[in-house]
């Protein structure tokens, strides 16, 4: 799998870490979860990685530790991400992979990689609304063309 792929994936699964629920056996939600971190985490190729994530894999049917577990595999998650981000972004434009509900830290990478653009932009963004248009003429230090497309999300 390509690094920007790896990326991708890794991102999306980390918005969806599974909730710790004591004293319920794993749902099969958490084991898909848990399956595609892992087949991520071996394809990211770092052998450290994929021990702290099969050992937390195997403490999460214990619910004294699941909490822990789902801890320690997204580490590892967040770990491989860390590594892609590495394989493809400049060094100015890494850090801009933003999680759900973090509205300061992407109105500051937004403005991180407005500040780089030398001839036009695309942002494509489920969350995006009306005030981004608004927002980021102010973070421009000139004029360029900015399309905006909001995916509809369920």
């Amino acid at each position: 799998m390509e690094a920007h792929e790896r990326y991708t994936r890794i991102g999306q699964l980390l918005q969806n870490v599974p909730v710790a629920r004591d004293r319920e056996p794993l749902g099969a939600e958490d084991r898909q979860w848990m399956a595609k971190g892992l087949v991520l985490v071996e394809d990211g190729g770092n052998i450290l990685d994929v021990g702290n994530y099969r050992a937390a894999m195997g403490n999460a049917p214990a619910w004294p530790h699941r909490s822990a577990a789902f801890a320690a595999m997204a580490l590892a998650l967040e770990t491989c991400l860390a590594r892609a981000e590495l394989q493809l972004l400049p060094a100015a434009l890494q850090g801009a992979f933003i999680q759900a509900g973090n509205t300061l830290d992407a109105f500051h990478a937004v403005g991180r990689v407005l500040g780089e653009v030398r001839q036009e932009v695309l942002v494509v963004d489920p969350y995006l609304d009306h005030t981004f248009c608004v927002i980021t003429p102010r973070w421009r230090r000139k004029a360029f063309p900015c399309a905006c497309c909001a995916i509809p999300h369920a």
